[in-house]
């Protein structure tokens, strides 16, 4: 993205230069592009704006002060740049595209729209707004719009790791869209055992998975096509290769490929929802796996990778390509602290604290960092190791402070500090997603004598239990 920027600045100078033979403004404007191409942006919007005080009648020094804004981060004040931009030139293509782009930044994906279709109007062999499209659309929760722009950026930029990414992630909005529409339609059918089975396996719980395939076996109902074949892999998995090659023999003329299946929102039966969701599985994996293999020494594909692989609960993979990335860069924080969260989750306590901490080598002062290292210790039972960690990150994100005190309450509850553990717990409540936290206050309420507020926190810890177990069963599209 940089260099098109570069290139389009670049072209911008001569004809600016002819229009204004200023001395003042060929200086201004020949100090912008030694800022711009040192990478000083700040001083490069300062000289911009200085160039708009000599010459506000021209489009394209707004939007190079919007380029610059926005390359700064300065994402509301860019928008106002770019904004008078096209509206003194709407055939503009730049300030279009990255109008669209900087309302994406602000959260705003349907005022983007807009500008990205007109950017891509004015420039059909452009890349970028193809993907700001996809991206926007996904932002929408329109995955099937997602998919048509991120389809369309392969076919222009097949090389392009980003697009195969997107073309992914929104095949793997479509699947989970199917299998929704699957359990709400049909919620006992064959077909939710068979994908529950299947997802069981994908994240590594084969026994429960085999147990799963085995009570699936035992319905008189006609199998799914392909059940037994991913029975057989389960079970190849799991070290049993007489009884994997059994299964294979018995879905020979079953399992095979009836190409593209309707979108979720044309399917109306149990089946052709469950092809649906196989296929969109099925498509995301394979342009998953392109996205890595053109661009096999991009750090930003493999994290891109890594996060949408841990988002899915498959660790083995996201451990992989969190791999892939520090092997290109061995000091990349995002890396490091990518596979320390991969191996937490996956309970590998020993490689998740090692990561962890080459991350926090790397920054200390970083805070996602010092939570997932607070977390790994408080796992640990390492309490008063925790606390440090924990106080500096009590500074985190609002959205993330919840969990802080969350975590800083447990501390306190083992460390003896009942009145200061109920203190931080009742601030860390938003962020009980399994109902540990009402639990643990719950016990310090019994431990106090109240038992009235035991117990309405013990209600509430098994509500929402109840939930997540009712809502778990819709995360069950299966990567295989």
């Amino acid at each position: 993205m940089r260099g098109v920027i570069t290139i389009l600045l670049a072209a911008c100078f001569p004809a600016l230069a002819q229009a204004d033979r200023t001395g003042d403004l060929e200086s201004i404007l020949a100090a912008a592009r030694d800022a711009q191409a040192a990478g000083d942006f700040h001083t490069a919007a300062d000289r911009y704006r200085q160039a708009i005080a000599l010459r506000s009648d021209i489009p394209e020094l707004w939007s190079n002060l919007g380029l610059m804004q926005y390359q700064c981060r300065d994402y509301p004040k860019a928008e106002q740049a770019l904004r008078h931009a096209v509206g003194m030139n709407k055939s503009l293509f730049v300030p279009n595209l990255f109008l669209g782009l900087d309302l994406l930044e602000l959260k705003r994906a349907r005022d983007a729209v807009p500008f990205l279709l007109a950017a891509q109007k004015l420039n059909a062999q452009d890349t970028e707004p193809l993907l700001a499209l996809g991206r926007a659309y996904h932002m929408l929760s329109d995955a099937a719009q997602s998919r048509d722009w991120y389809q369309r950026a392969t076919e222009l930029s097949p090389r392009k790791g980003e697009a195969w990414y997107g073309l992914g992630v929104a095949d793997m909005g479509l699947a989970e869209a199917a299998s929704s529409k699957l359990l709400r339609l049909f919620p006992k059918s064959i077909y939710v055992s068979a994908l529950t089975a299947e997802a069981l396996a994908g994240q590594g719980k084969l026994d429960e998975s085999i147990r799963a395939y085995q009570e699936l076996l035992l319905s008189k109902q006609p199998l799914p096509p392909c059940a037994r074949t991913s029975y057989g892999n389960v079970l190849l998995r799991a070290g049993k290769r007489a009884e994997a090659d059994e299964q294979f023999a018995q879905d020979r003329d079953s399992c095979r490929d009836d190409g593209p299946s309707p979108a979720p929102q044309h399917a109306n039966n149990a089946e052709s929802l469950y092809l649906a969701v196989r296929s969109y599985q099925k498509s995301s994996v394979a342009a998953l796996t392109r996205a890595s293999e053109v661009e096999p020494d991009s750090p930003r594909i493999h994290a891109l990778l890594g996060d949408i692989y841990q988002r899915r609960k498959l660790y083995r993979e996201a451990e992989q390509e969190y791999s892939k990335l520090l092997a290109l860069s061995p000091d990349n924080l995002a890396g490091l602290t990518g596979l320390a969260a991969a191996h937490f989750a996956d309970g590998h306590l020993d490689e998740a604290q090692a990561a962890a901490r080459k991350a926090f080598e790397r920054d200390a002062s970083d805070i996602d960092v010092n939570v997932l290292m607070a977390e790994i210790l408080v796992a640990r039972h390492e309490y008063a190791e925790s606390e440090p960690y924990l106080q500096r990150s009590l500074r985190a994100r609002p959205e993330m402070l919840p969990r802080v005190h969350a975590l800083l309450g447990r501390v306190y509850a083992r460390t003896g500090r009942e009145k200061e553990a109920i203190h931080e717990l009742m601030q860390g409540l938003s962020s009980d997603d399994d109902g540990s936290v009402y639990y643990q206050l719950a016990r310090l309420y019994q431990k106090a004598g109240d038992a009235k507020a035991a117990s309405a926190a013990f209600e509430k810890s098994r509500q929402i239990r109840s939930k997540r177990d009712a809502s778990s069963q819709q995360a069950f599209v299966p990567v295989q």
